[in-house]
């Protein structure tokens, strides 16, 4: 606090005068007054001032002890913003690692979506390969049953062809002993013709230039049936042949003309017609939607329902039909439809 002493002097002076001659009506025992009043208020003033003094030292030492403080808390400021600048460096270095690293994995992880994305398609690929395994599958266990069922149809057909070749050996044999029959017959009627020529050479000596009628054979002869009456052997020897009629084909057959489709019949008459069908019959199923297999398939099985046989060779490449039997009867129904 700062005092200005002259102004302070001349207030103190002039109030204590006024007031000291308002009360004494004197003015030399008010200048007494005013003076005394100065030496009083000038004191005051010095105590005043030394106390203030003592506060502004101790003050002083306060600010004095705050500036140390302020000081070393610069200090440890500065070792701190020393350390902040060295941390922040550190922090860049590593930043600038950090972005370094952070270019590399996104490098990778660009690899690693390009590697991603190839496994997802070979995933699908995968997928549909197992689809078209199993498919496959379907088709071979269909396969597998469908031969099983002709392989029991076979050995059925086996069985039932044993029993024929049985009862065409045996036929065989009694074939055989006819012909023996016919053979001794045979001989017998040669005897009977040189008979019969010596005794007309005998008739043409005594009649000159008449010629007798010519004598048939067997008109006075017994027949082969009549002799040993079995009618298997019963035309006449050397009997001329009647002209070759249209052979009907039998009711099976019939039966397994009236079940085929279209389709079939294509597929019979490409491998009928041609030395290699595979082409055409590949090019019949895929406008069935169909295997070629399985189209042959379903003829050797319908054909075993109906004439109790294999009408395709399953083994043979190109398809072939089984017996040059049935090939002329599919020519004949080829004329047949060919005809309609």
């Amino acid at each position: 606090m700062v005092i200005n002493l002259s102004l302070f002097c001349q207030v103190v002076l002039g109030a204590s005068f006024l007031f000291s001659f308002i009360a004494n009506q004197s003015w030399q025992s008010a200048l007494g007054g005013s003076v005394v009043a100065l030496i009083s208020g000038f004191l005051g003033l010095v105590a005043v001032g030394r106390q203030q003094l003592g506060n502004q030292k101790k003050i002083i030492t306060v600010l004095e002890g705050n500036i140390l403080d302020l000081q070393d808390y610069e200090q440890q400021m500065q070792e701190s913003l020393a350390q902040i600048v060295y941390q922040h460096q550190q922090v860049e270095s590593h930043t600038r690692f950090l972005q370094t690293e952070l270019g590399k994995l996104q490098s990778t992880i660009a690899v690693q979506r390009n590697y991603k994305e190839q496994l997802n398609g070979d995933l699908l690929n995968l997928d549909r390969y197992n689809r078209q395994i199993e498919e496959d599958a379907q088709e071979r266990q269909t396969r597998i049953l469908q031969l099983e069922k002709q392989r029991m149809n076979l050995e059925m057909v086996v069985g039932s062809l044993s029993e024929r070749k049985k009862q065409v050996e045996l036929e065989v044999r009694e074939l055989e002993q006819d012909v023996d029959v016919i053979q001794e017959f045979k001989l017998q009627l040669d005897a009977q013709l040189n008979n019969l020529e010596s005794k007309i050479q005998e008739l043409e000596t005594p009649l000159g230039s008449i010629a007798p009628a010519p004598a048939k054979l067997g008109d006075n002869y017994p027949q082969p049936s009549e002799i040993y009456g079995n009618p298997s052997i019963s035309r006449p020897i050397n009997t001329p042949s009647k002209p070759r009629t249209k052979k009907k084909l039998p009711p099976e057959w019939q039966e397994f003309v009236a079940r085929l489709t279209g389709v079939e019949i294509e597929i019979l008459r490409a491998i009928a017609e041609q030395n290699n069908p595979n082409a055409l019959i590949k090019q019949i199923a895929q406008s069935e939607i169909s295997m070629p297999e399985l189209l042959i398939d379903g003829i050797n099985e319908l054909a075993l329902a109906t004439i109790n046989d294999l009408i395709i060779d399953p083994g043979s490449n190109p398809p072939s039909i089984a017996e040059t039997e049935y090939l002329q009867n599919l020519q004949q129904i080829f004329a047949t439809i060919a005809h309609k």
